[in-house]
């Protein structure tokens, strides 16, 4: 399964995870990270929101292409 986001999608996922990785960083802590959670709707297509701890990031409509190794 292959997850394809936007280079707009990407660019703001990115933007989003900097600064909570900096903080975390700088705190002298592991980074957490972030986890990417795909919702697949059938006819409706897919979508994706990542998490970080309590903070969410809504990325909103994705492609999803099965059979990919």
């Amino acid at each position: 399964m292959l997850i394809k986001l936007s280079a707009k999608q990407e660019a703001a996922l990115l933007a989003w995870i900097t600064p909570i990785t900096k903080a975390e960083v700088d705190a002298e802590c592991e980074p957490s990270g972030y986890y990417l959670e795909i919702e697949i709707g059938g006819p409706f297509g897919a979508s994706a929101c990542a998490s970080s701890g309590n903070a969410k990031h809504d990325i909103g409509e994705v492609e999803v292409v099965l059979g990919v190794c």
